[in-house]
């Protein structure tokens, strides 16, 4: 019970509540697998958002969900894994984490587990088709209904989904919003991703090309350090360079 607690805290923000709940579990020296593997996912992608090192704790999980063979162990562990890989820019490997679960949550279709799997499906490129109709947050978020998306989150108060959904808008007040949820809930390392998303990415350059801006203000704006600023610019002029390259173009 208290690994399952320690999930749903999670969804609703409360990070703490929710590692004071997963350490509970963990500090026994003898925990049966069927409870490492409700609170490791748990223990892995709390400290991805974070950015810290989650990997064990989701090898760790993987390895005795694989074994289960059972969607309600491998779904909460695939999605942590999507999602600690989407954190950390590893959008290719994203598609291979859902699939440890792919096949059992088609065999036994959950309309949220088919949700939040298809979501990661879809910033990785996958479209899968699915069978059942998916609950109105994740549907709305792949519609590109972006806003509506957010307050059918906010209405179940899972503020990082409702983040989720604003972090793709490409209105600025969306994306500030986006930030701000971020702030609150201590997600560093999502807050960097969503910065480095193009909508996020676009406004800074327009911000400092465009609008002429400095970096202290487009960080005063945006509300990142004036080092993200920089950073994210510099990213973006590499990125350009390995365009100009492919492409076979001189700048």
């Amino acid at each position: 019970m208290t690994a399952w607690l320690a999930r749903s805290l999670a969804e609703q923000g409360k990070y703490a509540a929710a590692e004071r709940h997963v350490a509970d579990v963990t500090r026994h020296p003898h925990i049966a697998p069927i409870t490492q593997v409700s609170v490791l996912p748990v223990a892995g992608v709390l400290a991805a958002r974070r950015g810290l090192d989650g990997t064990e704790a989701l090898d760790e999980a993987l390895a005795i969900a694989v074994r289960t063979r059972e969607s309600l162990r491998l779904v909460p562990v695939a999605a942590a894994r999507a999602e600690a890989a989407w954190i950390a820019g590893r959008i290719q490997d994203v598609a291979a984490e859902i699939d440890h679960a792919w096949p059992a949550t088609v065999a036994h279709p959950q309309p949220w587990d088919l949700g939040e799997l298809s979501w990661w499906l879809y910033l990785a490129g996958d479209h899968r088709p699915v069978s059942a109709p998916l609950p109105r947050p994740f549907a709305l978020m792949l519609a590109g209904e972006h806003q509506a998306a957010a307050a059918a989150w906010e209405a179940l108060d899972f503020p990082l989904w409702s983040a989720y959904a604003l972090a793709f808008s490409p209105e600025i007040r969306d994306a500030q919003q986006c930030l701000d949820v971020l702030d609150k809930l201590g997600a560093t390392a999502v807050r960097h991703a969503v910065l480095a998303l193009p909508p996020r990415r676009r406004l800074v350059i327009f911000l400092r090309y465009f609008a002429d801006l400095s970096y202290r203000e487009i960080a005063e704006i945006v509300r990142v350090s004036e080092g993200t600023v920089a950073a994210t610019l510099s990213q973006a002029h590499r990125d350009l360079e390995k365009r100009f390259e492919r492409e076979g173009v001189r700048p």
